[in-house]
């Protein structure tokens, strides 16, 4: 299947200049956006928060791949964008619209494999230097996948297109089920900090109805370990130093409240 490549760099978040030469990327790396499909968010939204709540002066992936299996290029090779912490100036980053690594649809991972296979060919890059956020720097649990599933993509991706070798698993969302939600609710595993840009109440239960047990001021700083969209908002999970479950808010309808390392 062929692609149309929608160009959207002259109104990019920061514009084009040549940061770097192309002999200078060697990793491909993949993303997702954080925020569920269904919300329907775009680019346009991503770069408004970063430029309005991180202060960035240009934006995080050089493509993106929206809800519907589009692609957009909003970066030139050159220019290095804030994809991942501390290693920008060696990668090329793709980012999906997708919510966590069980939110991706077939066309979108269609679109990735596409994508990836041109770049790849434009920049001489091996499907060996095809990685994940968490692999290039692990901060983050994304793009959702493990080891063993980033592997069977990268094999695949070092064999033809269209090759019969087996395709590379969907990733299956990575559950931990918490102990006060209901059985129905499920959590995400994700190692990573959040710091609230408000005071954001934390509860016993991840319900707006439940108890309040303590709040997070501005800046602070808190160590969660998986997180769950019911909906509307996402909440965070972590332990407290007494072995207490805690919950608290982190994006209303795909809006974060806050930061993310």
């Amino acid at each position: 299947m062929g692609y149309t490549i929608n160009d959207r760099r002259a109104s990019a978040l920061g514009g084009q200049r040549k940061d770097r030469s192309l002999a200078s990327i060697t990793t491909i790396g993949w993303h997702y956006t954080a925020v569920l499909r269904k919300n329907r968010a775009f680019i346009t939204n991503h770069e408004a928060y970063w430029r309005d709540t991180l202060g960035w002066d240009r934006g995080g992936y050089h493509f993106y791949i929206d809800a519907d299996g589009q692609i957009w290029q909003n970066y030139d090779y050159e220019r290095i964008t804030w994809g991942v912490k501390d290693s920008n100036g060696y990668v090329v980053h793709i980012s999906v619209e997708a919510g966590n690594g069980g939110d991706y649809s077939q066309a979108q991972i269609d679109a990735r494999e596409w994508l990836t296979r041109k770049i790849m060919a434009d920049l001489n890059v091996p499907a060996s230097k095809v990685k994940g956020h968490w692999e290039i720097y692990n901060n983050s649990s994304c793009p959702g996948y493990t080891k063993v599933q980033m592997d069977a993509f990268r094999a695949k991706l070092a064999q033809p297109a269209g090759s019969t070798v087996a395709a590379a698993p969907a990733a299956p969302v990575q559950v931990a089920h918490a102990p006060t939600p209901s059985p129905a609710s499920k959590w995400v595993a994700e190692s990573g900090t959040f710091s609230p840009r408000f005071a954001i109440n934390v509860r016993n239960a991840p319900n707006t109805s439940a108890g309040i047990v303590a709040t997070y001021s501005a800046g602070e700083n808190v160590r969660y370990d998986s997180y769950y969209n019911d909906g509307r908002y996402v909440w965070i999970h972590y332990k407290s130093y007494s072995g207490h479950d805690r919950y608290m808010v982190c994006r209303e309808n795909g809006t974060a409240w806050g930061n993310f390392y």
